[in-house]
């Protein structure tokens, strides 16, 4: 399925109304894994930064875009796929060479457990370094 009709079935699944503004920017951000603060979507859609900041809200709500919080204070959104790592708690790494953001192993059983006696509502774990691919790339 393209992106574009991944787009319009998920607006629709989730009881979302579908506008050409929202499919295109939920399309940008299923075909690029990468991601995106809301500056940088306002640069490259040059659209009203409103309806961007509402849109993205709305999609975090309904856990179609995950929201990741960068080490300088800035959110980024990334579109949260299906498989994504079957719900479980781990961290991702985000490369400062591509941009993309990668799924990192799942942490601990021992570890979670101990985090119990919290009531912990969002766990944003976010590494920054390079990609396997851009290694690869890097020291071909």
């Amino acid at each position: 399925m393209n992106a574009a009709r991944q787009a319009i079935q998920l607006l629709k699944s989730n009881g979302i109304r579908s506008t050409d503004k929202r499919i295109a920017l939920l399309q940008l951000l299923i075909s690029q894994p990468k991601a995106y603060t809301l500056n940088g979507l306002e640069a490259y859609f040059q659209m009203d930064r409103v309806t961007i900041y509402r849109s993205l809200n709305m999609f975090v709500d309904a856990h179609i875009l995950m929201k990741i919080i960068n080490q300088h204070g800035k959110a980024m959104y990334v579109y949260h796929q299906a498989h994504h790592c079957n719900h479980q708690i781990h961290p991702h790494l985000h490369c400062k060479h591509c941009g993309k953001i990668v799924c990192l192993p799942t942490l601990p059983d021992e570890y979670l457990h101990s985090l119990n006696q919290f009531e912990i509502e969002e766990m944003p774990l976010l590494m920054k370094g390079i990609c396997m691919q851009c290694r690869r790339n890097h020291h071909s």
